[in-house]
């Protein structure tokens, strides 16, 4: 995303030095606001996020403790 907003500010500059483009520096702001909203809308469609591969049991049923434990005694 910061490339291609990169490109839209090197466009904007070429516009503004190349053609002539007169614009003020709070439309150059907002135009660069709305070139970056859309880009963060397509890029948070394009991406997904891991899952993992199984939810872990949160009581471990594998370890049993005997009554008679040392840890228990104290």
């Amino acid at each position: 995303m910061a490339a291609l907003l990169g490109f839209a500010q090197a466009g904007l500059a070429a516009a503004a030095v190349g053609f002539g483009l007169d614009m003020s520096a709070e439309d150059q702001a907002v135009l660069l606001s709305f070139v970056s909203v859309v880009l963060g809308m397509f890029e948070r469609a394009q991406l997904t996020g891991p899952v993992p591969a199984a939810v872990p049991d949160p009581v471990d049923r594998g370890v049993n403790v005997p009554a008679d434990a040392a840890a228990l005694r104290e």
